[in-house]
């Protein structure tokens, strides 16, 4: 069983989403997006790439700084991070700013995982399930909205991931500090903190 209420849980799966959405969207985008930041057919790959490795490398030391510094102010971090890389990506017009942006944007990704990693470290086989069908889900919903989005309106691609991650980090830090005033921490929290 996982010591965690639902709502945690759907907060952190809602980052999930978004994070495999934004991995996702660039995949699709046409020459709108390359054009508006100098990217060539070739190019544009490296927006995904430099997402993956800015989240695959960086997953693992931000679980243990998340150890020290606790799972909520690795949350924070996390959806500062994302949120700012994501409007600031809008806004750049060239090549190599775009490319370091999707990077940030991905150790903002990677800060959010940690701490969900932190937050509900029993992972029962339903729970796996679970995780795989939202990433498999938001990889798909990225895809499609970058394949349907008109061509001058890829910058709303980007912004779409504010909202979502605030909402879900909104509830998950209420939840948090709900169950601080309440009394002691879940299992869950006080082996992340441990």
């Amino acid at each position: 069983m996982v010591d965690a209420p639902r709502p945690l849980l759907a907060a952190l799966a809602l980052h999930q989403f978004v994070i495999a959405g934004a991995g996702a969207v660039v995949a699709t985008l046409g020459d709108e997006l390359r054009a508006a930041n100098g990217l060539s057919a070739t190019w544009l790959p490296w927006a995904v790439i430099a997402y993956a490795a800015g989240l695959g490398a960086l997953v693992l030391p931000a679980r243990r700084l998340g150890r020290r510094t606790g799972p909520l102010v690795m949350l924070l971090i996390g959806l500062w991070l994302f949120a700012q890389a994501s409007v600031a990506a809008t806004l750049v017009p060239d090549t190599e700013p775009f490319l370091a942006l999707r990077a940030a944007q991905g150790a903002g990704a990677a800060a959010l995982t940690a701490a969900a990693l932190l937050l509900v470290p029993v992972h029962t086989n339903r729970l796996i399930v679970m995780w795989g069908a939202v990433l498999i889900v938001g990889m798909t919903v990225g895809l499609v909205a970058g394949a349907n989005v008109p061509a001058s309106h890829w910058r709303w691609t980007f912004w779409a991931d504010v909202p979502l991650a605030a909402v879900g980090g909104v509830t998950a830090i209420r939840l948090l500090r709900v169950r601080r005033r309440r009394g002691p921490a879940p299992v869950a929290v006080q082996d992340a903190a441990a």
